[in-house]
């Protein structure tokens, strides 16, 4: 039997890309009034977390086993959009700035979203009541 369960990948990396944009366009419109230097954080933690968060459990629900590994890669999809923008791909008419790679909202976005999907997959070994992934 295969650690990584491909049912859970796709679904939660389906649930983390939709979540993502849906709560990115709320956080959007909530911040629209916000000066850019409380608005921009803002915006990407409520971007990254609650998503991160739901589809590592999704995807440590749908898993047998290897909850917090499938629970990481529940975000790959993201993770791959986001390495994408910053090699200088484009998306319609957004491109990423030049020389933000480092930017702490960036990397959050780059390395947040596995870690936080890492606590849903053990969030969700630990309603399992499984034992070590």
């Amino acid at each position: 039997m295969r650690p990584i369960s491909i049912k859970a990948l796709l679904i939660s990396n389906l649930v983390q890309f939709v979540m993502a944009i849906a709560t990115f366009w709320f956080a959007l419109n909530a911040a629209w009034s916000m000066e850019a230097s409380v608005a921009l954080p803002l915006v990407f933690a409520v971007t990254i977390i609650p998503p991160s968060v739901i589809a590592g459990y999704v995807a440590g629900r749908i898993a047998a086993r290897s909850h917090v590994l499938n629970g990481i890669l529940s975000s790959s999809v993201w993770t791959l959009f986001w390495i994408y923008l910053e090699l200088g791909g484009t998306v319609r008419y957004y491109q990423a700035p030049v020389g933000v790679v480092w930017s702490l909202p960036y990397m959050m976005a780059l390395l947040g979203a596995p870690l936080l999907g890492a606590v849903g997959g053990l969030v969700a070994r630990k309603i399992n009541g499984a034992g070590a992934s």
